[in-house]
């Protein structure tokens, strides 16, 4: 088994086309990392490290996301991939605290191996949740039946002069939210503030905008946040007015990602928390299928300043 933690690379890992595109990048990914690299027979693991600039921002403490790659794991024990895992996690172990920060270690869920030494290698760590990937352009054929009268790719005037009301539509669908962050003893007092700053954040960069807006009777009722990279376009944020759910709004905006998505030939891709089965349910209806996922794992070895 190969994996290495970025959505496009392991969505784009499931079709033969490019297959081998994604097995050299994730190759890669583990030779740059030489001196965090692990290897066994059969096999090789790496992890790399980048800093989560706004939430270091936020919070005024340096935090960081460490990801993993590795190649000739198996869902099975194996003695030499296990003790492959334990030098991993005892180098990222090590690393951490020579490097003081706040750290989010992202794990794959399914390779007990793994998991196994991390749970014997790193100290502080607090289990906060998981997230699944899902993928899939099957529902693109036909139409859904809903009241949405019109969704479309909004541009920069129309985002421009409606950008109060998509502002409030996100704030109020995520105020309730609860997350990884909110989940972490030390970021709970401010966890409600990375969601309102990241819909802050999207009109700031409007010039990277791809956005999905859909109305009812000529009122906003919903968006769809879009990124497009070369092979995959990944939604990665949506909210519905309160007043206007349950008319299968969210249901009609997939389904036109979807199409977005088959007409440029790309794959369609979106992640949510573990627990989210209301999204995943809708995007089950319509042909998607889980293809990735990790935990979310927290250490603490942060000063007090970013």
């Amino acid at each position: 088994m190969i994996f290495t933690d970025n959505y496009e690379i392991m969505a784009i890992l499931q079709n033969p086309e490019w297959k081998r595109e994604a097995v050299n990048y994730i190759r890669t990914q583990i030779d740059t990392a030489t001196q965090d690299q692990v290897c066994f027979d059969g096999g090789c693991l790496s992890f790399a490290v980048t800093d989560n600039i706004p939430l270091s921002r936020l919070y005024g403490i340096r935090i960081r996301v460490i990801r993993i790659s590795f190649m000739g794991l198996t869902k099975h024990h194996s003695e030499a991939g296990y003790q492959a895992c334990i030098q991993l996690a005892t180098k990222i172990n090590r690393y951490m605290k020579a490097e003081p920060a706040y750290y989010n270690l992202r794990i794959p869920a399914e390779i007990p191996d793994l998991l196994r030494a991390v749970n014997e290698k790193i100290e502080r760590m607090v289990f906060c949740g998981g997230t699944v990937a899902y993928a899939g352009n099957e529902g693109c054929i036909g139409t859904c039946s809903t009241e949405v009268t019109c969704c479309f790719l909004a541009d920069r005037r129309y985002l421009d002069s409606h950008r109060a009301e998509l502002e409030k539509i996100a704030k109020d669908s995520f105020r309730e939210y609860s997350g990884q962050y909110h989940i972490a003893p030390r970021l709970q007092s401010k966890a409600g503030e990375i969601y309102e700053n990241w819909v802050d954040s999207i009109f700031d960069h409007k010039n990277d905008l791809l956005m999905q807006c859909s109305e009812v009777e000529g009122m906003l009722a919903g968006f769809a946040l879009l990124s497009e990279s070369e092979h995959c376009i990944d939604m990665e944020l949506t909210a519905v007015d309160e007043k206007m759910r349950g008319r299968g709004i969210y249901l009609e905006m997939i389904h036109q990602n979807q199409i977005l998505a088959s007409d440029r030939k790309k794959i369609f891709i979106s992640s949510t928390q573990l627990d989210n089965y209301g999204s995943q349910k809708t995007w089950g209806k319509l042909g998607m299928r889980p293809y990735y996922t990790i935990y979310n794992l927290h250490i603490d070895y942060a000063e007090n300043k970013a």
